[in-house]
């Protein structure tokens, strides 16, 4: 089986917030969710939600499975676009 790539668009209103989240934990790992839809044959990435984790270290971060259901929970009510999930 023959592997595409996908192309993935950010808009940069998520990578400004993963930057300015990645900023506010140093030194410490910080992630979280990026959401978007299927364009095609391409991923768009429309928002980026952090998922904190209280116990993130310089080298180690968890995505605990309730924050991270919260946190999506939290960002879905305002969708900017139908698709989002």
């Amino acid at each position: 089986m023959t592997r595409r790539p996908v192309r993935v668009t950010v808009a940069v209103t998520a990578t400004d917030l993963i930057a300015k989240r990645a900023r506010k934990a140093a030194p410490n790992e910080t992630g979280g969710l990026l959401l978007g839809w299927w364009k095609g044959t391409a991923v768009v990435v429309a928002h980026a939600v952090e998922v904190p984790d209280p116990d993130a270290t310089s080298s180690r971060w968890t995505r605990h499975e309730n924050t991270a259901q919260s946190a999506l929970d939290a960002a879905l009510p305002d969708p900017s676009h139908p698709w989002l999930g």
